[in-house]
């Protein structure tokens, strides 16, 4: 317990560009640093990127637009985003209002935010094709903390939310994958969520990406998988972390991870 609680500690201390050194390396030529020599940041369009210093460049699919990519802690993450994540995740299921603000705005908490770039028509038919604006807004975000859970350290994914214009273009995918890659780097054993029994596409989703029913699930499995009596599914992936030693300092190797060194201190190394 005591070991899972350390691992949690450190993992919380991984500042945001820290964060960014771990995925890199790992997502082949999908997220790029914007900046003087990135050519395809152009494609984002003049002035879309004006507000946004830290955003990195995602290309998921050579034939669609790039999107940008964000990593925030809850204590930078500004109202406008705020705002966007509290009302589309009450829009969807309706919840608890004043404990989903504590929760997006604890400084436990960590995001992930993909935004897109949209073209807005002129409204008037006699316009032409140069009236035509682009703005750059948020369509999907994934809200995850590091924490202990059933004497485990655990990346613990709170909300990953898709708007639905822009379902089944690999976003939800992304976001699971990068934070396992998290989970793997930073030494915890599994990624954890929570989802509601009735939605079966969000459920549908984790199994496919490899998540299963937490052993913490113990009352049973309903017709749907789900544990019986409850309204909602605890489901996770184990993230098998292999660990060796090296002069005197623990060497965390995951496939295509670039190892992370923790040394005795805590401190990461990336």
């Amino acid at each position: 317990m005591e070991n899972a609680k350390k691992m949690v500690r450190k993992a919380a201390k991984l500042q945001q560009h820290q964060i960014m050194k771990i995925l890199q390396p790992t997502l082949d030529e999908r997220l790029k640093n914007i900046g003087p020599t990135c050519s395809s940041a152009a494609d984002i369009g003049e002035g879309a990127l004006d507000g946004f210093p830290d955003a990195y460049l995602l290309q998921l699919h050579p034939e669609d637009p790039p999107y940008l990519f964000e990593c925030f802690w809850a204590t930078r993450l500004n109202r406008d985003d705020a705002d966007w994540a509290f009302h589309y995740k009450r829009s969807r299921w309706g919840f608890d209002e004043e404990l989903k603000q504590r929760e997006l705005t604890a400084t436990a908490a960590r995001f992930f935010i993909i935004r897109a770039r949209i073209h807005h028509s002129p409204s008037c038919p006699c316009s032409s094709s140069s009236d035509t604006s682009t703005t750059v807004r948020p369509v999907a975000y994934a809200h995850f903390r590091f924490v202990e859970d059933d004497s485990r350290p655990v990346l613990y994914c709170y909300e990953l939310q898709v708007e639905k214009d822009y379902h089944r273009r690999g976003l939800g995918t992304f976001l699971t994958e990068i934070m396992e890659i998290i989970g793997k780097s930073t030494n915890m054993d599994v990624v954890m969520c929570t989802v509601f029994s009735y939605n079966e596409s969000s459920i549908d989703f984790f199994r496919k990406n490899g998540y299963d029913n937490d052993r913490t699930c113990i009352y049973g499995k309903d017709r749907s998988g789900g544990c019986l009596g409850r309204d909602y599914l605890v489901l996770s992936k184990s993230l098998n972390i292999e660990k060796k030693e090296k002069d005197g300092k623990k060497i965390v190797t995951v496939s295509g991870v670039s190892p992370l060194l923790v040394t005795s201190n805590g401190a990461f190394h990336v």
